[in-house]
């Protein structure tokens, strides 16, 4: 990432989503117009306004095209994009949640340069409002990841280290009815500790860079169906918190495998894949 200072895009990306935070708390109980895409996904207001408002900002930080999860959905692109640098976003992942009220919600955004995932955040927009640490999670390649504390200093993100299936907590993201009936998912999730659905991708994607710091940690996060504005930047926070991320598999993620991807610690990952 030459000429990129990628600890002073985090912090510009902070004060970015703290001063947006009142859009997104105006608009969560008022949510506005709300479309339905394919597939019966939905699309509100807020989720323009952020993405057009997040294209203007990071523009300005790097010069590179903005490829939004709305900007796609309307104009009908195909992925991967022909162009080899550019900014990747979700303005709001997690979008029915919010729509019901629900605060597992947050914004992603990643950064490509020549095909390949370099710097990758999530913002928790609960968290801030909580003022727990966290918010913003961040990282950038081979240079390790980190979110803010309470008062504004870095905090290394690891991700947990147990050791067995049978203590693990499962985090499981993507279209449900693809979820539910994956004899994959079921195997793993009959062994495992505990089980969970619907965080959001923004907030399971988190949670399992964040395991080695939390009290209870998230362990195992199985993405199916997703997109690559769900999964890529994560893929690299979790990368760069010691995990790894591959498809059932092994094969590592990338622009071309991002849709069904497992995120843990390299413990417990060949015990996963072993159950195929």
């Amino acid at each position: 990432m030459t000429g990129f200072d990628w600890l002073e895009c985090a912090d510009k990306l902070k004060m970015f989503f703290d001063c947006k935070e009142w859009i997104v708390w105006e608009h969560y109980r008022n949510s506005g117009n709300i479309e339905k895409k394919s597939g019966d996904e939905l699309v509100g207001e807020l989720d323009k306004i952020m993405e057009k408002e997040l294209g203007k900002f990071l523009t300005k930080i790097k010069n590179y095209p903005v490829v939004g999860e709305e900007n796609s959905f309307e104009n009908s692109s195909k992925w991967p994009p022909k162009k080899k640098n550019f900014w990747l976003v979700d303005p709001i992942d997690g979008t029915h949640n919010f729509l019901g009220e629900n605060p597992n919600f947050g914004s992603i955004v990643a950064l490509i340069e020549n095909r390949e995932v370099v710097f990758g955040a999530i913002y928790i927009f609960a968290e801030h409002k909580l003022s727990v640490p966290g918010q913003l999670y961040f990282a950038g390649r081979d240079s390790g990841a980190r979110k803010f504390s309470r008062d504004g200093y870095l905090i290394s993100l690891t991700v947990s280290n147990v050791r067995e299936i049978k203590n693990a907590t499962l985090l499981v993201e993507g279209v449900s009815k693809t979820v539910v009936r994956s004899r994959f998912i079921q195997r793993i999730w009959k062994k495992a500790k505990r089980f969970y659905k619907g965080l959001s991708s923004s907030v399971a994607l988190a949670k399992i860079a964040n395991g080695g710091n939390a009290t209870l940690s998230a362990d195992i996060l199985i993405m199916r169906g997703n997109k690559p504005w769900d999964s890529l930047a994560g893929a690299l926070i979790v990368e760069e918190a010691g995990g790894i991320v591959t498809s059932s598999d092994g094969r590592p993620y990338s622009l071309k495998n991002y849709s069904d991807l497992i995120y843990t610690n390299k413990i417990l990952h060949p015990k996963i894949l072993a159950l195929r």
